[in-house]
């Protein structure tokens, strides 16, 4: 089996060489599926009515991270893509087959190595399709956080800036398995590269989609919930985002 996988890389200041490489993080063997809640599915975001959805699991390792940083995290993932029309929908519990969601693991490793040349997110592809797992690693984040000077300090807002790197770095990998596309961008979300003061920093201007991958994403989304509305009424099981692409 070939696989081949989609790295978001992060530049220490404004200027530097653009990185591009397959170096998906390892899963540590004690991560585990931390719920928020049982009143809410993982998530405190609504859904948007009529808007396209693509459901997601956030899979975090026990302990490590206070629900105020995950529900960070996830807003800001949401924030981008609900400009683009289109709504993250947080699952937890058993997958309805149909709607099964994309899992994303976020967990604190012993191994500080795990991601080599600052890598923040992975998504592997197989044979030109993107399997629906992500990984996030905060540990790089961090290391780019402490190598650069920034205009304050604190630790509620070094907490608020990794979280808004790690949402915004999710929403680029939920944009490769929707687009189904292991290449990047010059512009907007799809970028290959960011410096870390933009990651972390208030403004989320830079990370759009553009609008013929805006227009890509919500008519893959709308022809998989026609699939699987059909597949509900008996109609089948329907294929996985990307499949049948020749890439």
């Amino acid at each position: 089996m070939t696989r081949a996988g989609a790295s978001l890389f992060f530049l220490l200041a404004v200027y530097g060489v653009t990185l591009d490489a397959a170096r998906p993080r390892t899963v540590p063997a004690e991560t585990s599926v931390s719920a928020p809640g049982s009143d809410t599915p993982n998530s405190p975001g609504a859904l948007a009515s009529g808007n396209p959805t693509v459901p997601v699991e956030l899979i975090v390792g026990h302990g490590q991270f206070r629900e105020g940083f995950l529900t960070q995290v996830r807003q800001e993932a949401e924030a981008i893509w609900r400009k683009s029309g289109v709504t993250i929908v947080w699952r937890g519990g058993p997958p309805n087959a149909c709607d099964s969601p994309l899992r994303v693991w976020l967990a604190r490793t012993q191994k500080p190595n795990v991601v080599p040349d600052v890598a923040m997110g992975s998504i592997l592809f197989d044979h030109g399709v993107p399997l629906p797992v992500i990984h996030l690693s905060v540990e790089n984040v961090e290391r780019l956080l402490r190598s650069v000077p920034l205009t304050a300090e604190g630790p509620a807002l070094h907490e608020l800036q990794v979280a808004r790197a790690l949402g915004r770095s999710l929403a680029h990998e939920i944009g490769h398995y929707v687009l189904s596309r292991q290449t990047h961008e010059r512009k907007g979300l799809m970028r290959a590269t960011w410096p870390i003061q933009e990651a972390a920093g208030a403004d989320r201007r830079n990370f759009e989609l553009m609008p013929d991958q805006r227009a890509a994403a919500i008519e893959r989304l709308a022809a998989e919930r026609v699939a699987c509305d059909g597949a509900d009424a008996g109609g089948g099981a329907i294929d996985p985002p990307g499949q049948g692409r020749a890439d």
